[in-house]
């Protein structure tokens, strides 16, 4: 007489083995699945075999010169952050120049005061050519209310996020309208140099 099998079969424990190596949950199955591998010896062989792989892949694959160490994560995130909130503040400024009403100023302050906290000034000079001078504009007409008249708070905009695309084109469309032609032949290729990669 055949015996009955109540356990998972071989495949299936294969497969299970798999999905755990690549991230995924056993879930509940998780004990059946271990009794056989336990009780298996081609798929406890099995589980030394998937070992060995991923000892390969991770010697082979990702390079130990290519992980980036802590700090650099760390401040490639303070740099992303310190972007997206100059760029927030940018659309405010853009909003101010076209004469309508930016965000709340509570939400304004709030982002210049995280920028602060990051330590942003130094990356907004390094990064997007923004000087000490123009930040500290753009500080009091966003945090503090400031009245700017529209071609210097788009100014301070194109500064703020150089690389925006919506802030560009106005700032672009203002240097056309008061006659600055290399300012805007200057702003023109960036814009479309960041378009093309």
């Amino acid at each position: 007489m055949d015996e009955v099998r109540t356990g998972p079969s071989c495949v299936e424990v294969r497969h299970a083995l798999c999905r755990l190596a690549v991230g995924e949950r056993l879930r509940a199955r998780g004990r059946e699945f271990a009794r056989h591998v336990r009780g298996c010896d081609e798929c406890d062989a099995f589980v030394d075999e998937l070992a060995l792989v991923r000892r390969w892949l991770d010697a082979h694959v990702a390079p130990r010169d290519l992980r980036v160490p802590p700090r650099e994560l760390e401040r490639r995130a303070r740099l992303a952050l310190a972007g997206e909130l100059a760029a927030r503040l940018a659309r405010d400024l853009l909003a101010v120049s076209r004469g309508r009403d930016p965000r709340p100023p509570a939400e304004r302050r709030r982002d210049v005061e995280r920028l602060h906290l990051l330590r942003a000034e130094a990356w907004l000079r390094t990064a997007s050519g923004c000087p000490t001078s123009t930040w500290l504009a753009a500080r009091a007409v966003l945090a503090f209310g400031r009245e700017e008249r529209p071609g210097q708070a788009l100014e301070l905009a194109a500064r703020l996020d150089p690389h925006g695309l919506d802030v560009g084109l106005a700032w672009l469309g203002q240097l056309v309208r008061v006659g600055c032609e290399r300012e805007a032949n200057r702003v023109a290729e960036r814009l479309l140099a960041d378009v093309h990669g």
